[in-house]
């Protein structure tokens, strides 16, 4: 029944907005296991006409086993709320991921708890966010990789099953420790009286 509502959900794109997201960042590896990283986010909404968020963001990452990793992070946002004024917000978060590889194939599960303060909030000031992620890639040649996703959120304690639902598709070239990766994405909220949006990204990463 839940992938019935995905399904229904994404079937109402109408009305959709287009938008513009990248980012920048840059991460170290501190011990054979433990990995810092920033990132610097600039995002446009409204057919990419403004400015609709800016968000720093520091985290650490722990290779448990081969195949498991562990991460927790903060994001600064300054981001328009639902009137369209840009206002300050905080979140932390807290994952775990499974990571497959065999031979080309690419697979990774991702389970994310984020905490939300939202002090110019009118309701829900604190947010408490689930998000599950399931990604597959296929290696296309030594440097570049294709990858599709789907990404669905629940905000713990509202009416409802889910807040939204994400379907990204995308291709990334690694080479020399620079990462650059162009995406495109489905954003579609669980209310299918609210639009849509067409999110085309790109980022670039590199290691320290």
């Amino acid at each position: 029944m839940r992938a019935l509502a995905i399904v229904m959900t994404l079937a109402t794109a109408a009305r959709a907005d287009v938008q513009l997201w990248t980012e920048l960042g840059a991460e170290r590896d501190v011990t054979p296991r433990v990995t810092l990283a920033f990132d610097q986010h600039l995002r446009f909404d409204a057919d990419v006409s403004r400015v609709s968020a800016v968000m720093p963001e520091a985290s650490v990452a722990l290779r448990l086993v081969r195949w498991l990793r562990a991460e927790t992070g903060y994001r600064f946002e300054y981001e328009r709320d639902g009137d369209g004024d840009m206002v300050v917000r905080h979140r932390g978060d807290v994952s775990l991921r499974a990571v497959l590889r065999r031979g080309r194939l690419r697979g990774e599960l991702e389970q994310r708890y984020e905490e939300e303060l939202r002090p110019t909030s009118r309701h829900h000031v604190h947010q408490h966010v689930l998000r599950e992620r399931a990604r597959i890639g296929w290696q296309l040649g030594r440097h570049w990789l294709s990858e599709a996703s789907l990404t669905v959120f629940e905000v713990l304690g509202r009416d409802g099953p889910l807040d939204k639902v994400w379907l990204t598709a995308g291709v990334t070239r690694r080479r020399h420790g620079n990462e650059t990766e162009a995406f495109y994405r489905l954003a579609q909220p669980y209310d299918r009286l609210e639009p849509p949006a067409h999110i085309f990204g790109i980022a670039f990463h590199t290691e320290l």
